[in-house]
């Protein structure tokens, strides 16, 4: 069995109470007779389980992290495919754990008013950091990594003396940074200037996708994705549609999402594709799902993924943007080199159609089931049948 471990922190605002003299204080609890513990200290706790990792993933492991360097820090694209597996199943788990002890702490009546736990990160510099999970090595592993590091330089040896690799979480590389041209800017300012007020959804719609994507924090996602849609479509229909329509909005409480958009579909300009409803029922139904029966429940990453896709579709209808017809739809990749970096059953969900980088080829960028985004041109992806398109419903 190895050792795992996650740091976790909440802004640097849980500390442990001390009287005057005393020295630093750590607390440790288990969690289960597996071995999983949390250990609480000064600005953070550390989560850690016992993993079952075959002699083939601890090789392949060190192989592809331990690297001679005093100054690496471990990418998600240093794992090969089969690895991106591995380390998803130490993830979820400890992600698992890691709400389960901030849901002991925020339980508290100090505890209430914390900020969401956040995974706390390594920097490569002041810029840039990952976050990563701490593999702490057996005496047998820490002979495979002796001979590992036997002939690199003596800073790259002092490095792993203490026995710690680390592992890179996927969330590391599931975002890509947003450039924008001349003609986006001016367009950015002219909309500072012309704005009267501001709609909410906007906001929401990001505070939503930084639970997702950074926090892990999925059931708050859903509540705050589900009500920004539907902000945003009561926003259409006020904007363009009938009488009718804006003294049921008023005057009665939110119907389902999915009767909400067949409504803008039907009654307003703005180019929303009708597919969209039944997508948005599932949401309706896990928003539900949330509200209702808070007794926590698993999610495909990629349901979630094609929730925000069409999401983010709906908020560029709204400035009168078109949308790929293929968002939200599922898709593989495929081409000659598509095995270097994905397993024979990868998949993911496209989320947009946009120009690569600061060129004019469009193409579509889409989330993978590891957590990262790709951009794949025409000819090296292909969409899965509609059987293969479907999710489980939310129970």
């Amino acid at each position: 069995m190895s050792e795992v471990s996650l740091n976790i922190r909440h802004g640097n605002r849980l500390w442990t109470m001390h009287e005057r003299g005393e020295g630093l204080k750590v607390y440790t609890h288990n969690i289960d007779e597996a071995g999983a513990r949390v250990i609480f200290f000064d600005a953070g706790m550390s989560i850690s389980y016992e993993v079952d990792l075959s002699d083939e993933e601890q090789d392949s492991l060190l192989h592809c992290l331990v690297k001679d360097s005093n100054s690496h820090i471990p990418q998600w694209q240093d794992l090969t495919p089969d690895l991106h597996r591995t380390v998803q199943r130490i993830e979820l788990k400890l992600l698992e754990l890691a709400n389960l002890a901030d849901y002991g702490f925020r339980k508290l009546p100090k505890g209430i008013r914390l900020p969401p736990a956040k995974v706390a990160k390594v920097h490569l510099n002041q810029s840039q950091g990952f976050p990563v999970i701490n593999w702490k090595l057996s005496d047998d592993e820490k002979a495979k990594l002796s001979e590992v590091v036997s002939e690199f330089a003596s800073e790259a040896k002092r490095k792993y003396e203490k026995g710690i690799v680390q592992i890179p979480l996927s969330a590391s590389f599931s975002q890509k940074q947003i450039f924008l041209d001349d003609t986006e800017v001016e367009t950015a300012f002219q909309n500072i200037s012309a704005a009267e007020s501001i709609p909410p959804f906007w906001t929401l719609y990001g505070l939503a996708w930084e639970n997702f994507s950074q926090n892990k924090s999925y059931d708050a996602a859903i509540l705050i994705l589900a009500t920004s849609i539907e902000t945003a479509l009561k926003w259409c229909l006020m904007e363009q549609g009938d009488e009718i329509s804006n003294f049921l909005i008023e005057s009665t409480q939110s119907p389902p999402l999915k009767m909400l958009y067949k409504c803008a579909y039907q009654n307003t300009d703005f180019n929303l594709p009708e597919h969209y409803s039944g997508w948005l029922h599932q949401l309706s139904s896990a928003r539900n799902f949330v509200a209702h029966k808070p007794k926590g429940f698993e999610i495909d990453f990629l349901l979630m993924g094609r929730w925000f896709a069409i999401g983010e579709a709906i908020l560029k209808a709204i400035i009168g943007k078109d949308n790929d017809s293929l968002v939200g739809y599922l898709v593989k990749p495929i081409g000659e080199r598509a095995c270097e970096k994905f397993t024979d059953d990868a998949r993911g969900v496209v989320l947009r159609k946009e120009a690569f980088r600061n060129t004019q080829e469009e193409k579509l960028h889409v989330l993978m089931d590891t957590g990262e985004t790709y951009y794949f041109s025409d000819g090296l992806f292909e969409l899965l049948p509609d059987k293969k398109q479907k999710f489980p419903d939310i129970k």
